[in-house]
């Protein structure tokens, strides 16, 4: 019986989000930590799929997105001392282009739309595969096995990927994306309570906490 919904889902996401920036920020070379926080992209691509799915309107779910989004930049700038932007700007990217692809455009506009969007999440945090992630999840929804496998072919390119282009065995980390899918096979398909700005909130937030803490030290 699949017992997990949406906020339980965010609940872990961010526990596990939490322990991979703090060893990000004070313990980088503590590969268990951020093994286990590599179970958070899977889960928020995954709802994020969801969210697009089920929202009544997507220039609301694209305003929240980069209003946090630009909210969270100074803090995640700070903590992890980048020049990069912070995750919620990959996710706004991948709910553009799956709005793009639904929409009524011509073909040569919304090939060109997504190419300049793909070219800008190479900037992001996560980069191309954080989108190719909530992609994949959007494009076999209703099959969770397609969605998995998937899923898991992007990862692994990924994975193989960082082993060629990074130093030493930090890569090894990322198979804790895998980890996720177990979770992801348990969600129900209910909301579960309704607490649409917990992750919004939470993550500039703990950012901010996470750089001052780091400056204090």
């Amino acid at each position: 019986m699949k017992k997990l919904d949406g906020f339980s889902l965010k609940i872990i996401a961010i526990a596990a989000m939490t322990i991979d920036h703090i060893a990000a920020v004070f313990f980088p070379w503590a590969i268990g930590m951020r093994f286990i926080g590599r179970i958070t992209m899977p889960i928020i691509a995954y709802m994020a799929a969801e969210g697009f799915s089920h929202t009544r309107s997507v220039k609301k779910y694209l305003y929240r997105l980069l209003a946090f989004a630009i909210i969270a930049q100074i803090p995640f700038m700070l903590a992890f001392d980048t020049k990069y932007f912070n995750i919620l700007f990959t996710l706004a990217i991948s709910i553009s282009i799956l709005a793009i692809e639904n929409s009524r455009l011509s073909k040569p506009a919304k090939l060109l739309l997504i190419f300049s969007l793909l070219v800008f999440s190479i900037y992001c945090d996560w980069a191309l595969f954080g989108v190719l992630f909530v992609w994949v999840f959007f494009k076999f929804r209703g099959n969770f096995r397609h969605q998995a496998v998937a899923f898991s072919i992007a990862a692994a390119v990924r994975i193989i990927l960082l082993a060629f282009t990074t130093t030493g065995y930090a890569f090894l980390a990322e198979a804790g994306v895998f980890t996720a899918l177990p979770l992801l096979s348990l969600y129900n398909g209910k909301r579960g309570r309704d607490a649409r700005y917990l992750f919004y909130i939470y993550y500039p937030v703990h950012l901010a906490v996470l750089a001052l803490l780091n400056y204090l030290i």
